[in-house]
């Protein structure tokens, strides 16, 4: 945990995997032990709630004064498929890409 703050603070500094790991953590850690204190407490309102923010994220940020950062967008949606299904994520992390992509008729490993 960086600097000993609380990794659902909006300040806590979110530099590494570690740090966002230790954000997801929390997030998780929280739900199950304090599921009252959250306002999207199911994973549809969940969603919304994300999908609502990031229309408006820009302004965010220029509410309080803070750089607009740019986003790695692929990267944040793949962090959110494994919640729908993991075989997308053990096909990357072993480099097959699906027949279609291959024009095959079966799963074929990267090149």
């Amino acid at each position: 945990m960086a600097s000993g703050l609380d990794p659902l603070r909006f300040d806590y500094p979110v530099s590494s995997l570690d740090d966002l790991m230790a954000v997801v953590g929390r997030l998780r850690t929280t739900l199950a032990e304090e599921p009252n204190s959250w306002e999207n407490p199911t994973l549809g309102r969940f969603l919304e709630a994300m999908e609502a923010w990031l229309s408006t994220f820009p302004q965010a940020y220029i509410n309080v004064g803070d750089e607009i950062p740019t986003p790695d967008w692929r990267f944040v949606a793949d962090l959110l498929r494994p919640g729908q299904t993991s075989r997308g994520v053990s096909r990357r992390l072993l480099g097959i890409r699906p027949a279609v992509e291959r024009g095959v008729s079966h799963m074929c490993p990267e090149p």
